[in-house]
């Protein structure tokens, strides 16, 4: 599959000459999670599969996306559960991983539906799964687990049949709080229950652009009553992403922050004091204003949202006391930073020719049965991190064959800084 790249000033769009990657997409990490009672353990989702650390990201190890049930131009919701399992909800549905992402399977009883929604606290997880159905409606569904994701039951009464819900938040501090997020025809719209899910309020309708996808970005971890919800366009005309915020426990919402861009992450402090929001590049063709790429924070007490970093970015969460982002290997010369200043500077994590080896499997694992030869070679071409020629295929770099064995002309970071160059001396 090819994809145009995108640079921008204002919002002309300057295109890059095509490339092709090898998994379809362009190389980037997407989303960072810790393991909520030890974060030395990092899953980070990118397109071209999923890496994983055990030692706070001195070193990261490899698996190809397609084990964890998604493919490189998905969007999957990553999250831990308290059990220490990496959790993936997909179009198919919800996996989970025991051995910290060697083997995924379908958690009891089996959610095999489009997950739209994933929200951890403490033990509980919260799975939301919306689809179409039969008659134009729509067939939505709360699950709950209670030991961290390792079984779960149904959760709360049913769901408004003419809405697709695109979302759902939980309160730290307040386990019968629940938040939904969805789409009822072009209208953005919020359901809150004060009952975990048994009676849900009115639907409140949200100030946003008719036919935006709304999703609860942040729930006060202190404070059931504020909660944050992103929302936005990605298209080829234009992009826009959208925080609102409620301080009245979703009853009204105020827009805090717009910008030409889109919306790609959104965390609270752990405190609750402080809010990011990132807006990037997703390089899949839409239009966006450069300028309005970056990270940008306020205090929740007034959300006067203010940029803190200009550079595309495309996640940002809290790992500990530490903000980390993912950042752009071409932008800032590595993929995932972190910041101990509230994000005014980013030092180095991960860059993409650092990848210690592959994710270390058995055979008989998913990773071992999934994950082949061919995918380890598209790994090398998309990060450069390949052995020498002249090397044995398992040892060194990535775990590559190298490129004179496989057929492929293996991409080098200094290639990809190259034919970016290039691109943006051609002629428009």
């Amino acid at each position: 599959m090819h994809h145009a790249l995108h640079l921008t000033v204002g919002l002309a769009i300057v295109a890059l000459a095509p490339r092709a990657f090898a998994h379809g997409a362009y190389p980037a990490v997407r989303q960072i999670v810790a393991d909520p009672k030890d974060d030395s353990r990092l899953f980070a989702r990118a397109t071209y599969g999923l890496l994983t650390s055990t030692d706070h990201g001195k070193s990261w190890r490899w698996a190809c996306s397609a084990a964890a049930g998604y493919g490189p131009t998905e969007n999957p919701i990553l999250a831990v559960g308290a059990s220490g399992a990496p959790l993936m909800g997909t179009f198919d549905g919800l996996l989970a991983s025991p051995d910290g992402a060697c083997t995924w399977s379908k958690p009891t009883p089996a959610l095999d539906r489009t997950v739209t929604g994933l929200a951890v606290s403490g033990d509980r997880v919260v799975v939301l799964m919306s689809t179409g159905g039969a008659g134009g409606a729509f067939a939505s569904e709360l699950w709950l687990s209670s030991d961290g994701g390792t079984s779960f039951g149904a959760l709360g009464a049913p769901l408004d049949p003419s809405t697709l819900f695109t979302g759902v938040g939980v309160s730290a501090s307040d386990p019968a709080r629940l938040y939904l997020t969805g789409q009822k025809g072009a209208k953005a719209v919020l359901h809150r229950s004060v009952s975990s899910g048994k009676t849900w309020d009115p639907a409140v309708e949200l100030p946003t652009t008719p036919g935006a996808s709304p999703q609860v970005a942040a729930v006060d971890p202190g404070n059931p009553d504020v909660v944050y919800v992103r929302a936005g366009f990605a298209k080829t005309s234009g992009s826009e992403g959208v925080v609102l915020a409620s301080k009245d426990g979703g009853a009204t919402f105020t827009e805090v922050l717009k910008q030409k861009a889109p919306l790609l992450g959104f965390t609270l402090s752990p405190d609750g004091e402080r809010a990011f929001a990132a807006f990037g590049d997703p390089r899949g063709g839409v239009a966006l204003d450069g300028a309005a790429l970056g990270l940008y924070s306020a205090k929740t007490s007034d959300d006067a949202f203010s940029k803190v970093r200009g550079r595309s970015t495309a996640c940002v969460s809290y790992v500990g006391s530490e903000l980390w982002a993912c950042t752009s290997q071409t932008g800032d010369g590595f993929e995932i930073g972190r910041s101990t200043d509230g994000g005014a500077t980013f030092e180095k994590v991960m860059e993409l020719s650092a990848l210690s080896g592959p994710l270390d499997c058995s055979v008989e694992s998913t990773v071992g049965t999934t994950c082949t030869a061919e995918d380890r070679d598209d790994l090398c071409k998309d990060t450069g991190n390949c052995p020498p020629p002249e090397t044995d295929a398992d040892d060194g770099g990535c775990g590559c064959r190298s490129a004179s064995g496989s057929g492929r002309a293996g991409l080098s970071l200094g290639g990809l800084f190259a034919a970016l160059l290039l691109a943006r001396r051609r002629p428009r």
